[in-house]
């Protein structure tokens, strides 16, 4: 009768484990132990190094798809990433030596998430095609706790693979009598282009 009790139960834990939903159909619920899993390899194209150059100016993004990661509550492939921003020979912020520490939350890194947009989802994307699909992640700047948004979308960029870059600046709520934040990341919000250079 144990073994009954001890197999019914391993067999229940990897049943709940073995519910796999498809990234691309996830609307922000979330099931206990699912695996929400990039089936259509929607994710892998966003990966490598990019840059941006404009003058003496270089943004350098390095983005990794992590595979059947257990954030603590359910299992999810994601991308992950860091960036760093210099102007000249100053590098004023960079997160890339973060890239491969362990982590819990992909949100605990400077780049991390999995939301899947369709050509048709906000903001807009009158030059995407049918079946298009852009990614929509989280952009971390612990050095002055601000958060926002980093929405990815593959294109071509002087004959070359590249990615275009919305970066946007999370809602800000001043604590009265707390310091106040500054108005922007120190990567500034705004669209880059960046070329595939690895």
């Amino acid at each position: 009768m144990k073994n009954i009790i001890t197999l019914s139960l391993v067999l229940f834990a990897t049943a709940c484990q073995s519910q796999i939903i498809n990234i691309k159909d996830n609307y922000g619920t979330t099931i206990a132990n699912a695996y929400y899993k990039d089936i259509d390899n929607i994710l892998d194209p966003f990966e490598g190094t990019w840059l941006y150059t404009n003058g003496s100016t270089t943004l350098k993004i390095i983005l990794v798809k992590e595979i059947n990661h257990f954030n603590s509550k359910y299992y999810e492939d994601v991308i992950i990433g860091g960036y760093e921003y210099k102007v000249g020979n100053t590098t004023l912020i960079s997160n890339l030596s973060d890239i491969n520490t362990p982590f819990l939350n992909s949100f605990e890194k400077g780049i991390g998430g999995n939301g899947v947009k369709n050509n048709n989802g906000y903001p807009p994307c009158p030059d995407c095609s049918a079946d298009e699909k852009r990614l929509l992640l989280m952009f971390s700047e612990f050095s002055t706790n601000m958060f926002g948004t980093i929405l990815i979308k593959k294109t071509l960029a002087f004959g070359q693979e590249a990615i275009k870059v919305r970066i946007k600046r999370g809602e800000r709520v001043h604590v009265v009598g707390t310091p106040m934040e500054p108005e922007d990341f120190i990567v500034p919000s705004g669209e880059y282009t960046l070329i595939k250079v690895n």
